[in-house]
């Protein structure tokens, strides 16, 4: 699967949030159930739980990117769709970009 581009996600900006954050999840090759699942389950394999965070910070990542009324989608509608704290998006989606740019380091 291959992430979506500036364009096709500006496509997407008159759906309602959660079938964007589907149409994301599925270019991302997981889902918003899978996503959305809570951190530390015993079940999956060594590794999994970092490979679901990176994926989580890039679906949020790519919703922000899309304008709505010239506004990106806020942080707590992400929050919403994906059952979590608008605060986790932030720090997720600010990890993001800083691992985008090159600079691990943290503010």
């Amino acid at each position: 699967m291959n992430p979506l581009t500036e364009t096709e996600l500006q496509g997407l900006s008159d759906y309602p949030f959660d079938r964007i954050a589907s149409v994301i999840c599925y270019s991302l090759g997981t889902s918003v159930a899978e996503l959305s699942a809570r951190h530390g389950m015993g079940h999956l394999p060594r590794g999994s739980n970092d490979c679901l965070s990176k994926l989580r910070a890039e679906a949020w990542w790519m919703m922000r990117q899309i304008k709505r009324h010239g506004e990106p989608i806020s942080y707590p509608e992400i929050a919403r769709v994906f059952n979590t704290r608008h605060t986790t998006v932030l720090e997720g989606v600010k990890r993001y970009e800083r691992e985008r740019a090159g600079t691990g380091a943290t503010p």
